[in-house]
C-alpha cells in the first residue's frame, strides 16, 4: 500500500494561479506553472463555456498572457489549464 502513493506523488502538480493587472485597456495576466509543461489559456463570459486562446510554456515557473478586449465587450474570465 505504501508503494502506490510514493509512485503517484511525483505525478501531482499544483494548479496554475493567475494575477491580473490592467494597463491602458490591456489586461496582463501572469500565470504560474511548471517548466516543461504546456498550459492552455482559456476565456469565458459565463464560467461554464470555455474557449482556448493560446498555449504557453512557463519559464522559471511563470508565463504571461496579454489581452485587449474590444470596447463594450462582455466581462471575460481567464484560466490556464494543463495541456494533457
Amino acid at each position: 500500500y505504501e508503494a502506490i502513493p510514493s509512485q503517484l506523488l511525483p505525478l501531482l502538480r499544483p494548479d496554475s494561479i493567475g494575477a491580473v493587472s490592467q494597463v491602458a485597456g490591456t489586461l496582463q495576466v501572469q500565470f504560474s506553472g511548471i517548466d516543461g509543461y504546456a498550459y492552455v489559456v482559456q476565456t469565458s463570459s459565463n464560467l461554464s463555456q470555455w474557449t482556448a486562446l493560446t498555449t504557453n510554456y512557463p519559464v522559471n515557473g511563470t508565463f504571461n498572457f496579454v489581452d485587449t478586449p474590444p470596447p463594450g465587450s462582455p466581462r471575460r474570465f481567464y484560466r490556464s489549464v494543463l495541456w494533457p
